[in-house]
């Protein structure tokens, strides 16, 4: 399959790109999604322990999805603000058997299950016009925003623990964030929470030397709140004692967290677990086994360790 758009850039072109292209008649969703799945073969061959993409749907069913979605566009009726375009799922998050791609949490160890459908996440992406297909790996040099854990429904999405998961768009820009929105938002029901500069900046060995770093970012702080306020959002000066004052003895915030994933990460994989149709694997235990079994058939990504080694 070659790519059918030569002057797309596909490691730099933003959804917003994409959408503005797509709007103006000069692409199709059919033309995209057989560039991209050409540059993903590509890389594929070309470096062959390259597996950021793990899993895609099968290529017939992803061209037809897209050409649905390309009439739907020629006669007016959009899904979404980026309907047509491609979209990653991490590799976490359960796609129903009908799309074709498994759910593994990166371990080969629940290659053969099957989620019993989508999660909701998915339907909501899927009812916006987006064309999935799956990433186990994490993405870095994009643009986030982590809404509150338990804003997002986490039905048939793997969670470590849910005091800190929670679901969020990744993207090349923030306008990409926003046009990905894994959950339909109503800006008047939007509150945003802004804590102490001070108290909360980075800590001194990753803020690096630029002597204009505290004046820059208090500035660009300000300008944040004062942006949101412009555009309705409701901004909030949120005070919140460091966890180090509550604390006693020589530990710190980071001891304290990681003992709570300890605690919690062993029912976040049961309860995931619990909802899958013919697993090889019915809890972390079994997974560790099978992992140890098949040492050299794990999803293990270059320069990572293997996605899943629960304890």
């Amino acid at each position: 399959m070659t790519s059918s758009i030569p002057n797309l850039d596909v490691l730099n072109a933003a959804a917003d790109d994409l959408r503005q292209q797509l709007n103006a008649g000069t692409i199709t969703s059919v033309d995209i999604v057989k560039t991209y799945l050409s540059h993903i073969q590509k890389h594929k061959k070309a470096r062959g322990q390259c597996n950021t993409v793990r899993f895609t749907a099968p290529t017939s069913e992803i061209l037809a999805q897209a050409a649905t979605l390309d009439t739907e566009r020629s006669q007016g009726k959009l899904r979404g603000p980026i309907h047509g375009a491609p979209i990653l799922l991490k590799d976490c998050i359960a796609t129903s058997p009908d799309l074709g791609m498994p759910t593994t949490l990166g371990s080969r160890a629940l290659l053969t299950s099957r989620p019993y459908g989508n999660s909701d996440v998915v339907k909501h992406l899927l009812s916006t016009g987006l064309i999935i297909t799956v990433t186990p790996s994490a993405v870095a040099g994009l643009y986030t925003l982590k809404l509150t854990p338990g804003s997002i429904s986490l039905r048939e999405v793997f969670a470590l623990t849910r005091c800190f998961d929670t679901v969020r768009a990744m993207g090349k820009s923030a306008r990409d964030v926003a046009m990905d929105s894994v959950e339909d938002v109503d800006v008047e029901d939007i509150a945003v929470g802004f804590v102490d500069i001070e108290t909360w900046r980075l800590p001194k060995d990753v803020q690096g030397q630029d002597p204009e770093y505290f004046a820059q970012t208090e500035d660009e702080y300000n300008t944040a709140k004062e942006t949101l306020r412009k555009h309705g959002i409701k901004v909030k000066d949120v005070y919140i004692t460091l966890l180090e004052k509550y604390m006693v003895g020589d530990g710190n915030a980071g001891d304290a967290m990681n003992d709570i994933v300890g605690h919690q990460s062993k029912k976040g994989f049961d309860d995931y677990l619990a909802t899958l149709q013919y697993p090889e694997v019915r809890t972390p235990e079994d997974i560790n086994k099978y992992n140890d079994a098949h040492s050299d058939a794990k999803f293990t990504l270059v320069g990572q360790e293997p996605a899943i080694h629960a304890s």
